[in-house]
């Protein structure tokens, strides 16, 4: 999308829409609450220094993704294309968060999701599990989320 928006293609206000939904709803309220409110809580009090440093990037890192999503709502407008200027602004917001998602996630795997493996026992893992599906209950499945993201690859491929 933002490639199209970039070379001077038709707004995809609906698209968009779409995708935002997809990072508010269950990148931000269910995957990074979960983590917020439970795991990163878990590994800093089991940790040492550099687990707590490891927590701290990673609330940055969601904090400043939440803030590249309210950024990106500003840009959607169901009636209007945006102007040059606001294409630009679009098309930065859009790569800014693709970058740090990026490498956020690459950090995740590579240091976040090792260290919780390692320090917490597997008794307190199927607790977490547990709260985990407490958040999701009532909310669209993962299944409902990569149809949607599938369909919205498939479209701008």
């Amino acid at each position: 999308m933002t490639d199209a928006v970039a070379s001077g293609a038709p707004f995809p206000g609906d698209d968009l829409a779409a995708l935002i939904r997809f990072l508010r709803e269950c990148a931000e309220h269910q995957h990074h609450r979960k983590e917020e409110s439970m795991l990163l809580v878990t590994l800093a009090a089991r940790g040492d220094d550099d687990a707590a440093e490891g927590v701290g990037e990673l609330l940055r890192d969601h904090e400043e993704t939440r803030e590249l999503v309210y950024m990106l709502t500003l840009f959607w407008d169901p009636t209007h294309d945006l102007p040059e200027d606001g294409r630009a602004a679009f098309t930065q917001v859009a790569r800014t968060y693709c970058d740090r998602i990026e490498r956020h996630m690459a950090h995740e795997e590579a240091n976040f999701f090792p260290l919780a493996e390692r320090m917490i026992p597997g008794d307190e893992k199927l607790d977490l599990m547990r709260e985990f599906d407490a958040i999701d209950h009532d909310r669209p499945s993962v299944a409902h989320w990569a149809a949607e993201l599938d369909r919205l690859q498939t479209r701008w491929s």
